[in-house]
């Protein structure tokens, strides 16, 4: 069985990896800089991005998902950029462990014929 080197993913799988090249082509195509997230059209990516950092660091995991997969994904590289503002090392460790075992599950449990990555 052949299979593709880079599956076409849909928004609902974007949300779920948002660290594949494909979701980062997503955002990039979004066209937002850090200024655009001052308009309230953006409130939503903002206060995703603050609830997964929160998240991180009160149960060390991120859990919730939001209902609409273009905020899920969007928020994940504002979260990143939040984070990384910080001087706070704990709080850069603490998010990243948090995304990475939360990533680590999505794949255990994911249907090891759907992806090939």
């Amino acid at each position: 069985m052949k299979t593709e080197a880079n599956p076409v993913l849909t928004p609902y799988n974007l949300a779920r990896y948002p660290f594949t090249s494909q979701a980062a082509n997503y955002i990039q195509g979004l066209e937002i800089n850090l200024k655009d997230l001052t308009n309230t059209e953006y409130q939503d990516i903002l206060e995703k991005a603050q609830e997964r950092i929160e998240e991180a660091i009160l149960f060390g995991s991120i859990t919730q998902r939001h209902e609409k997969d273009e905020i899920e994904v969007s928020s994940f590289p504002i979260a990143i950029v939040m984070t990384a503002a910080t001087i706070d090392s704990y709080l850069k460790r603490r998010y990243a462990l948090a995304e990475a075992e939360r990533a680590y599950e999505l794949l255990r449990n994911e249907d090891r014929r759907k992806y090939h990555w």
